[in-house]
């Protein structure tokens, strides 16, 4: 896109439609320059290395810095793009988890509640509607 993704949204809304974007939130393009710019503990870990799936590595909820940066991207595509139609997809299975933190392995990918436990302020309290 040589105009940069506000071209394509801008064509799509002089059609008279409304854009919408996939996001695969939970994880990050090994080559990405996020993977470079994020510390080791906003991305789950095995042994001490980050769980690396299909050339992604999975972010860790948890962390801080993984939702800050989800926090980040989100208000970008609503406030500045005007994005208000997102396709969510989870398209890749961390397998039992990392083998840091606290809780148990399996537990740790499956709870519900990671965004919204720690604090943070969950995105349909952000950005309602």
């Amino acid at each position: 896109f040589p105009g940069g993704l506000q071209e394509v949204l801008d064509h799509i809304r002089d059609r008279g439609m409304q854009p919408g974007i996939w996001l695969e939130p939970e994880v990050v393009g090994v080559l990405s320059p996020v993977a470079q710019t994020l510390p080791d503990d906003a991305f789950l870990q095995r042994d001490g290395h980050r769980l690396r799936t299909h050339q992604r590595y999975h972010l860790d909820l948890r962390s801080p810095a993984a939702r800050a940066h989800l926090d980040q991207v989100v208000d970008h595509l609503v406030g500045d793009l005007g994005i208000r139609f997102f396709k969510l997809d989870y398209n890749v299975n961390a397998g039992p988890g990392p083998t840091t933190g606290p809780t148990a392995p399996a537990t740790v990918c499956c709870r519900p509640d990671a965004r919204t436990s720690s604090g943070s302020t969950p995105c349909s309290t952000a950005t309602p509607g």
